[in-house]
């Protein structure tokens, strides 16, 4: 199995698996057609498990599935001990500051803003709070169902502002920033932590 001994080597793997489900699911379903939130767990430099909320609860209001995701990562967290996490999402992406939520901007011709996939990726720091890296990489629609991506763009800058005004980048940091139990060194993936991540309403892929 590959290994993977920085956060950028982590982001780039699961980047690159997640615009090819982009690709394939908008050849497949038609232009429109989003992504569900996607998990990507690590224990140490190895990837652990693929984790993605079903299409269903994709619907449910946004606050069922922040809890639902709440759920999963302490699950991950504190019962895999896993070290850390890229957690992938559609969003939308501007160039400059706009004056409204960017999902109703988004709809206006000229305020530059594109749809993206937003890539937030945790990691435990053993002196101090987790760290955090964002970025997204924005993409259009080309003929024939086809998917057209932009350049990816980093928001280390802004990260601290978008971590104190984010319900999702701030619950992961906290969960990375509490101390795990390093006794425990391999605590495995039995079926009673996958039957919790399903009950949670999520579908599973191990490595």
């Amino acid at each position: 199995m590959d290994t993977y001994d920085n956060p950028f080597s982590k982001i780039a793997l699961t980047l690159t698996a997640t615009q090819v489900a982009k690709n394939m699911i908008t050849k497949a379903e038609g232009v429109g057609e989003d992504l569900s939130f996607n998990f990507f767990a690590w224990r140490g430099d190895i990837p652990i498990l693929c984790v993605q909320l079903e299409s269903k609860y994709m619907k449910e209001p946004h606050e069922k599935r922040f809890y639902r995701c709440k759920d999963l990562i302490d699950i991950l967290r504190f019962k895999v001990n896993v070290t850390s996490l890229t957690f992938i999402c559609e969003g939308y992406v501007a160039p400059i500051p706009q004056q409204k939520e960017l999902s109703i901007a988004f709809i206006e011709p000229y305020s530059g803003v594109k749809e993206c996939l937003t890539v937030i990726h945790c990691e435990e720091n053993s002196y101090g709070p987790a760290d955090m890296y964002l970025f997204s990489m924005p993409y259009s629609y080309g003929l024939g169902k086809h998917v057209i991506w932009g350049n990816l763009m980093e928001f280390s800058q802004n990260a601290i502002d978008t971590i104190k005004n984010y319900k999702y980048p701030m619950m992961m940091r906290n969960a990375f920033s509490h101390k795990i139990d390093k006794n425990n060194t391999d605590p495995g993936v039995d079926d009673l932590v996958l039957g919790k991540i399903v009950d949670c309403g999520f579908l599973i892929q191990q490595f």
